[in-house]
């Protein structure tokens, strides 16, 4: 509901045009309609972002695989203290809706998050990761380790994660869950231990995955257009063109011509 409340907040305008979500006796259920000026669309149409060209994986599917999965770790970790860690930003929303559809609840279950870094040259990752300074990895130590992720794409970052966790956390054991396997860009040799869809090789959004923070709030996953990415990779671009004229004018930052345009590639002048 609250989920729904927000997606409803965030596409309350749309093109200039005002939308409005309309509930009638069976919305828990799911259906609703929206309506623009005097037009009634369907459930289908309403919960389509325009920027999305196709839908993945429908709510309904969505729902159906945390259920699933919820009952196959429930059983694994039945009698265990896990600790379920949602690796941010992605999988915030797969790792919340999850640990709610864990049934039975294991014996003691603990919720953590990290963000996962991953560092190497170029464009291209090595894999080689670092969790943020917040984490106590330490606290891990004679646990049961559940990694909860959104997309496992190269197997590189993932393969390190758990390599960290298991030799400077101590953890009794290590496992992954993921929502999406894109098995077709595998650089490694790496088996999630739960996996919700093995996914196609395509641009994916929704479901807490982003492109440059947007869509995330999206209850689907999809593909975006052409057009939609193009768009947000422009205004993206904007975005860390006005930053540095920012950081230009308001703190004397020197950038020279071959760092304009890279974030964070900055020279404190004097």
């Amino acid at each position: 509901m609250l989920l729904r409340k927000a997606v409803s907040a965030r596409c309350g305008v749309q093109g200039g045009f005002s939308v409005a979500l309309k509930c009638n006796p069976r919305f828990n259920s799911g259906s609703y309609v929206r309506t623009v000026g005097a037009a009634s669309l369907t459930k289908q149409s309403a919960t389509l972002h325009p920027d999305i060209g196709k839908v993945l994986y429908t709510q309904e599917q969505l729902e159906e695989c945390l259920q699933r999965l919820g009952s196959q770790i429930g059983r694994d970790y039945a009698d265990k203290h896990v600790v379920v860690i949602g690796v941010l930003k992605g999988g915030f929303m797969f790792c919340a809706d999850l640990v709610r559809h864990i049934h039975p609840v294991p014996s003691i279950m603990e919720v953590d998050f990290f963000k996962a870094s991953s560092y190497g040259s170029g464009m291209e990752t090595s894999g080689r990761v670092k969790l943020d300074s917040g984490f106590d990895i330490s606290s891990l130590s004679g646990k049961h380790v559940l990694v909860v992720e959104d997309i496992v794409d190269s197997g590189l970052t993932l393969t390190n994660v758990v390599a960290l966790l298991e030799s400077k956390g101590h953890a009794s054991s290590v496992k992954v869950c993921t929502l999406l396997d894109k098995r077709a860009r595998r650089k490694v040799q790496f088996e999630a231990d739960y996996v919700g869809f093995t996914c196609p090789d395509e641009f994916v959004v929704g479901f807490g995955i982003d492109y440059s923070e947007m869509y995330r709030f999206l209850p689907y996953i999809g593909v975006p257009t052409e057009a939609a990415i193009a768009r947000v990779a422009a205004e993206a671009d904007s975005t860390r063109a006005a930053r540095m004229r920012r950081l230009v004018e308001d703190n004397e930052v020197f950038v020279s011509d071959d760092e304009r345009g890279k974030e964070g590639e900055t020279a404190q002048r004097g």
